[in-house]
């Protein structure tokens, strides 16, 4: 199954070793209420999916890019089955996440999803091997979904290749 993320230019997934989550945007968010909670709740997700070390992914191509403010690479990733640590409700997260009445036991599906859909997400184990990844670049100003085509005009501020 194809899957797709979404990292800032800094991190490379083809050259980091390890993810820092100490420098993702959920974890050093403005508000003190998301930030402690996201804090607290990102353990007891690693526990349940018996990783600290996972990417979170989509599974349809057509997601637009996370946080307009982030300067982002697209990438997409056709890993194998065992690489994936869980397909997950999106909503079910946000739920547990902000205290909207979410359940953990409702968090993961059972089976592998036949296709794709928005409301569904992938966490896939890290690192990754290099013949699983495509880079798909930068999205130019207001376009959404990420296309290497119209990127290539901006390949000086492209950091796909793994230095």
């Amino acid at each position: 199954m194809k899957l797709w993320t979404f990292h800032p230019v800094a991190f490379n997934i083809l050259s980091a070793e390890r993810i820092d989550y100490t420098l993702g945007q959920f974890w050093n968010m403005a508000d003190e209420y998301k930030r402690r909670r996201y804090r607290a709740m990102l353990p007891l997700l690693h526990k349940r999916v018996q990783s600290d070390q996972i990417l979170w992914c989509d599974t349809v191509s057509d997601a637009k890019h996370h946080a307009k403010e982030i300067d982002e690479i697209g990438w997409e990733l056709a890993v194998p089955d065992s690489q994936i640590a869980a397909f997950y409700h999106v909503w079910e997260w946000e739920f547990i996440l902000w205290e909207l009445g979410g359940e953990w036991d409702k968090l993961f599906l059972k089976s592998t999803p036949s296709n794709g859909e928005y409301e569904i997400g992938a966490s896939v184990r890290y690192p990754l091997e290099s013949q699983w990844v495509k880079c798909l670049g930068k999205p130019l100003p207001g376009m959404a979904p990420y296309d290497i085509r119209a990127s290539m005009e901006n390949w000086k501020y492209m950091r796909c290749r793994a230095e």
